[in-house]
């Protein structure tokens, strides 16, 4: 039997039966993941004590935020598309489905990097195969789910910068650990280490244990 096309007048219903279908998501995440990824960038590293290790992992955050970005950026066509064949009470409906608001989802449109047709990111391939009745918003949605498991592999690398900058900034000082990192002034890496504790605590912080979240389930 063959399946008719679904058009842009399914999209939503189609986005509701795909996360009632896969409770929640297709791709699924466990956090010993995001610690694997976060190592791997690491280059195996476990332990940080010194500046050099400062200047060397702080490195590495930044080509994970720009590998974990590019995920991002593929949402960027799928909801632009929406958001352009569907009319405003179905586009908003449908972001809901995707746990994102109006600004959220123009953010990622506005903020997007253009993408190589030719070259696809391999997360995003991933994140994309074999999903029943794919349509913008399934797509989205996955792709929400391995950039998620991306972003916390992040946190975890930025836990351990601003951890070991705090660590060192005594002996050290502010000024001379920020000139090792993107920060470059020691006013910004103290402040960014001291946001950073308030939003994830220190390192036995339940809020510093990775995991897959899902918004509310679905009403039935």
């Amino acid at each position: 039997m063959t399946v008719p096309p679904r058009g842009p007048g399914d999209w939503v219903e189609d986005m509701y039966w795909h996360r009632r279908g896969f409770n929640q998501s297709k791709f699924r995440w466990r956090p010993e993941q995001a610690r694997h990824i976060a190592l791997v960038w690491a280059r195996g590293r476990c332990s940080f004590e010194t500046p050099g290790h400062l200047r060397r992992l702080d490195a590495q955050l930044l080509q994970l935020r720009e590998y974990t970005g590019q995920i991002q950026d593929a949402m960027a066509p799928e909801l632009r598309e929406a958001r352009s064949k569907l009319g405003r009470p179905q586009w908003t409906e449908g972001l809901k489905l995707l746990d994102l608001t109006p600004a959220d989802a123009d953010f990622i449109i506005i903020t997007a990097h253009r993408l190589d047709p030719h070259n696809q990111h391999p997360q995003v391939r991933r994140a994309l195969r074999g999903i029943p009745l794919p349509n913008p918003f399934s797509r989205v949605w996955e792709l929400r789910q391995v950039h998620a498991l991306h972003r916390a592999a992040v946190d975890l690398l930025e836990d351990e910068v601003c951890d070991l900058a705090s660590s060192l900034a005594p002996r050290h000082g502010w000024d001379n650990l920020a000139a090792l990192t993107t920060d470059r002034i020691g006013w910004q890496l103290e402040r960014r280490v001291n946001e950073h504790l308030e939003t994830r605590g220190l390192p036995e912080d339940p809020r510093r244990h990775p995991g897959q979240r899902f918004p509310l389930p679905l009403a039935v």
